[in-house]
């Protein structure tokens, strides 16, 4: 007869072998630890262990309180709800946005408008600006609100549309990645974002970083340390430039 200690301990066995295994679309759990990246299993975890954003903690239920708000009333709006935003990485930009009130903001991937919400909830209490970048022109109708938001459809060559329409944008404080996870496209678009944001505080925020390797080995050529959070069913990083 087995005894509850045992089931208990080969449950944690069989868990342990899942955790081992998992991937994560194209890159698994130990690969990204590789990499030199911390890896949290959500937001609270992260900002109690991480001393330098502890203080993070008092926006997070609020950050939450929002999500649950903006999810309900805009997924499957103008794209398929699966390019949402997951919460952990809209609790994260919220705490941030708030607590560290960034002047100038960029974000790569709009969809149904979830994050491009929250980031503007926070950016309204810190008159910063958010230029929001999408293929899809019907994503400009996302946000209604009275704060500081410029979308910009890219057309044609992407790579050299961005590029253009970023080139006088200088001293960013904070680029959100959440556009094509492909290897190609991502290792482009970090090093855009790394010659644009504000030395010593510029912080680079990539959703999706188990897609690919760029992440990764961007955080290691650059020798910055880099923290990496579960969301739901993927991870998002994020990693201070020129600090």
């Amino acid at each position: 007869m087995i005894t509850l200690a045992a089931r208990i301990y080969w449950r944690i066995i069989r868990d342990i072998k899942r955790i081992v295994k998992l991937r994560f679309k194209g890159v698994n759990l130990f690969i990204l630890g590789g990499y030199g990246l911390e890896i949290y299993k959500d937001v609270d975890t992260f900002c109690f262990k991480v001393n330098e954003f502890s203080r993070l903690v008092p926006h997070i239920p609020q950050a939450r309180a929002l999500y649950e708000s903006y999810s309900y009333s805009l997924s499957g709006k103008v794209a398929p709800a699966k390019f949402d935003s997951a919460e952990e990485l809209a609790v994260f930009l919220y705490a941030y946005i708030v607590e560290f009130k960034p002047r100038v903001v960029i974000e790569t991937g709009v969809a149904n408008g979830i994050s491009t919400n929250i980031i503007m909830s926070a950016l309204e209490q810190c008159n910063g600006v958010l230029h929001s970048f999408d293929i899809n022109p019907k994503c400009e109708s996302v946000y209604n609100g009275s704060g500081n938001w410029d979308f910009h459809l890219l057309k044609k060559n992407y790579a050299k549309n961005l590029e253009s329409k970023t080139r006088d944008l200088k001293n960013v404080d904070l680029w959100i990645h959440d556009s094509d996870h492909s290897y190609s496209w991502q290792k482009f678009e970090y090093s855009i974002a790394s010659k644009l944001l504000a030395p010593n505080s510029g912080l680079l925020v990539s959703d999706d970083i188990d897609t690919t390797t760029a992440f990764g080995k961007f955080s290691l050529e650059k020798k910055q340390k880099a923290w990496a959070i579960f969301d739901t069913r993927k991870f998002f990083a994020f990693t201070k430039l020129g600090s």
